[in-house]
């Protein structure tokens, strides 16, 4: 339970006694096992879970998960779903159930991507910079 002004501390003026309501936002997530900031130049993959090959290359504007997609022993990657962004994604948003399960996609500014890594852990990033030479992305992996 949540109560805000408990003692009625909070001296109100006319009329601000009808603003009893409050927004209270939050999110309940899976822990981390790793986040950050990393730039890639064309041509390179990255291992983001410590486990296996490369979770995702970059190539020219693109972002692709190496061989077939497959969770589990494959990597996977896809667009977030609409109405979630980097800040509110969350570990449950990502599976191939809905709608990781692309090989490859194609790369702009401020996109919110979701991926699973060749060792089955799901994550997400966020496109801070994107040419077809490199790409600077913000993310996170979940335990």
């Amino acid at each position: 339970m949540i109560v805000a002004d408990l003692n009625n501390e909070v001296n109100e003026g006319p009329g601000e006694g009808n603003n009893g309501s409050f927004i209270f936002n939050y999110k309940l997530d899976r822990a981390t096992s790793s986040a950050g900031t990393i730039t890639l130049n064309s041509g390179v993959g990255i291992n983001l879970d410590g486990l296996g090959g490369d979770d995702l290359f970059f190539s020219g504007g693109t972002m692709s998960a190496p061989g077939v997609c497959s969770p589990n022993t494959a990597s996977c990657i896809g667009a977030l779903t609409v109405g979630l962004d980097f800040n509110s994604a969350h570990h449950d948003a990502i599976s191939s159930a809905n709608g990781v399960s692309l090989n490859a996609l194609g790369l702009a500014f401020g996109q919110t991507v979701r991926f699973i890594t060749d060792g089955g852990k799901r994550g997400v990033l966020r496109v801070d910079a994107v040419s077809a030479s490199s790409v600077t992305f913000s993310y996170r992996v979940y335990l």
